[in-house]
């Protein structure tokens, strides 16, 4: 059984407390994780759709797969297939669902944009680095 909380006041950490010691007394273990749940930031942003999403949609409409122009929107959807996803199992079968970043932190899209960056490397895309400061700050 996995749980996964998030605390954004007092009350939430006490529940969250209360329902570690029950499970603690029941199997005698518990595993903890914790990790900040800081917002993408504005910089992760800006560089993903205007530098990593132009150079990716202009390489996918060079080649022409696509039988048709692709926009920015579409190749971000296609990223989001490969790269930010969530799996669940429909009628049996494991299926990936694309997630939206609205809600991601700044690690996820850290993570999101360096698997973007490899493969855009392996297709042969050059992706320069940012010039206003960092995707990791």
């Amino acid at each position: 059984m996995s749980k996964e909380w998030i605390i954004r006041n007092q009350d939430d950490l006490n529940q969250c407390f209360k329902e570690i010691f029950f499970v603690l007394n029941k199997t005698k273990i518990v595993k903890v994780t914790a990790a900040s749940m800081r917002s993408k930031s504005r910089n992760q942003l800006g560089y993903y759709w205007s530098v990593i999403v132009p150079a990716l949609r202009d390489f996918f409409n060079e080649i022409g797969q696509a039988g048709t122009k692709l926009s920015k929107s579409d190749v971000n959807e296609i990223l989001n297939r490969k790269f930010f996803y969530s799996e669940v199992i429909i009628d049996g079968e494991m299926v990936r669902i694309p997630k939206s970043k609205s809600g991601a932190t700044m690690e996820q899209m850290k993570e999101f944009i360096d698997n973007v960056i490899c493969y855009a490397t392996h297709l042969g895309v050059f992706i320069p680095p940012p010039l206003n400061g960092s995707i990791y700050d």
